[in-house]
This record gives C-alpha cells, sequence and structure tokens, in this order.
C-alpha cells in the first residue's frame, strides 16, 4: 500500500478522508509522536542533535549531514528551485557523491511532489528531478516519492505517482518499488 508524507496543521480528519478515498496511509510529520489512527507519526529533523524518540520516521531536508546521520531515515526537497544554477549546468541538488554516500548509508531519497505543483518555474524544478533520476538509477539508491502536502487536496493516488517517476526514466517495476518503498520500510519496523 502507498503510503504518503503529509505535514498537517490541525487538519488531520481531512486529510484521513481523502487518503481513504485514494487507498493510501499516511505519515503526519508533527512535533509529537502521537498516531492517529491507522497513520504513522514522523517528524522533520533541523538538526541531527535535536532528534526525537518515539517516531515512526525521521526526514531531513536536503543536507549531506542529514545523509551522514544514523538517526535521518529519508532525505527529500533536493530539487528546490530557490537554488541558483550555474552557467554551464542545473544545480540539482545531488550530485555523484551524494548519491555514493546515500547508498553507503542505506538512505531513501525522496522526490517531493509539492516542489513540482507549487513550483513557480515547473520546467526547471522538472528538469532537476530529471537530473536527479539519472543519478539516482545510476548509483541504484532507495528512491522514495510523496506528496509532502500541506493541503488535503494536494494528496495523488500511488497509480499518479508511479507515472511521474516512469515520465522521469524508471521503469515500470522500479516506480512500483519506489511507491511502495515507504510503506515496506514502516511496515518492517513495526
Amino acid at each position: 500500500m502507498f503510503v504518503d508524507i503529509v505535514f498537517p496543521k490541525d487538519n488531520e480528519e481531512e486529510f484521513l478522508e481523502v487518503a481513504k478515498k485514494l487507498k493510501s496511509k499516511l505519515v503526519f510529520i508533527g512535533s509529537k509522536p502521537e498516531k492517529v489512527s491507522g497513520t504513522y507519526s514522523g517528524q522533520l529533523v533541523v538538526n541531527t542533535g535535536g532528534i526525537k524518540k518515539g517516531f515512526d520516521l525521521n526526514i531531513g531536508k536536503a543536507k549531506r549531514e542529514f545523509i551522514e546521520s544514523k538517526k535521518v531515515d529519508l532525505i527529500f526537497g533536493f530539487e528546490d528551485e530557490s537554488f541558483k544554477d550555474g552557467m554551464h549546468q542545473r544545480n540539482s541538488g545531488l550530485n555523484h557523491v551524494l548519491c555514493k554516500l546515500a547508498k553507503d548509508k542505506n538512505k531513501m531519497i525522496a522526490f517531493d511532489f509539492s516542489l513540482l505543483l507549487h513550483a513557480k518555474d515547473k520546467q526547471l524544478v522538472f528538469g532537476r528531478m530529471l537530473q536527479n533520476a539519472m543519478l539516482l538509477k545510476k548509483f541504484k539508491n532507495q528512491v522514495v516519492i510523496a506528496s509532502f502536502a500541506k493541503n488535503p487536496y494536494e494528496l495523488r493516488s500511488g497509480k499518479d505517482y508511479q507515472a511521474l517517476l516512469e515520465e522521469l526514466g524508471f521503469d515500470i517495476p522500479s516506480a512500483k518499488t519506489a511507491v511502495n518503498r515507504l510503506g515496506d520500510f514502516l511496515n518492517s519496523k513495526l
């Protein structure tokens, strides 16, 4: 089953209603490891010294220190459009060194659908995702995709995310694995 990552703001019930229709489960990212029935709890790690215990998933936003940390499970947001591109190459947030390090440290690298959904320059973000997809495939990294939604109506089905991954160049089995990887990871921890 597809598991999506969301940032609720007192709208957990709405998220649950939409997720039920999409046949997916949710990881609520919050400040307390409280679980809503049928969901997982997660925390957004700001620095590696401030990681609290009791969460099902620890996620960090595009920093090398999170890739190196044993406590962070998933890293996202590499394609952020606020990064400046060089004159002759795109700054996609990932490079071969980070991909190899993530592979060695057994980290999941996530594509953030909300970046694409809310981008002012969607072509730029999609181009960065394409570049990162090539690197992630080359180094055989663990790929995940999630909405990182703040609003329940930003959620999409697992099939939609699989189609996006296929557009990014992943073959069908790899795209299916990436869509289900987070659920498999969380189920293995329980």
